[in-house]
C-alpha cells in the first residue's frame, strides 16, 4: 500500500494528540498527587469509600461513592498511619500510581 503525504500528515496529528493528552493527564496527576500530599501532612488520613453505584448482594449501597467501606472509619480516620499504610511515602506511592484519582 502506498503511503501518501497526507496519510503522514494524518498519521502525525494522531501522535501529536495522544502525546499532548498523555502530558496534560501526567500534569493532572501531579496536582493529585501534590493535593494529597498536603492533606496528609495537615492530618487528613486517607479511607476507602464505595465507588459510586456499588452494590452489595444485588442491592445499592445507600450513599456510595461518599461512604466509607468500615463503620469504624472515624476510628481509622484518626490513626496517624492509617490501616494499610505505613506512612506518607507508602501512601504517596500509591496514590500516584492510581490512575485518574
Amino acid at each position: 500500500m502506498n503511503e501518501t503525504a497526507t496519510d503522514r500528515e494524518h498519521y502525525i496529528d494522531v501522535v501529536a494528540i495522544a502525546n499532548a493528552a498523555a502530558a496534560a493527564e501526567r500534569a493532572r496527576c501531579a496536582e493529585v498527587f501534590a493535593l494529597r500530599c498536603v492533606c496528609w501532612q495537615n492530618g487528613y488520613r486517607p479511607l476507602a469509600i464505595y465507588s459510586p453505584g456499588a452494590k452489595f448482594r444485588g442491592e445499592p449501597i445507600e450513599g456510595a461513592g461518599k461512604r466509607p467501606v468500615t463503620t469504624d472509619w472515624l476510628k481509622q480516620a484518626l490513626q496517624d498511619t492509617p490501616l494499610g499504610s505505613s506512612g506518607i511515602h507508602a501512601v504517596c506511592r500509591r496514590w500516584r500510581s492510581t490512575p485518574g484519582s
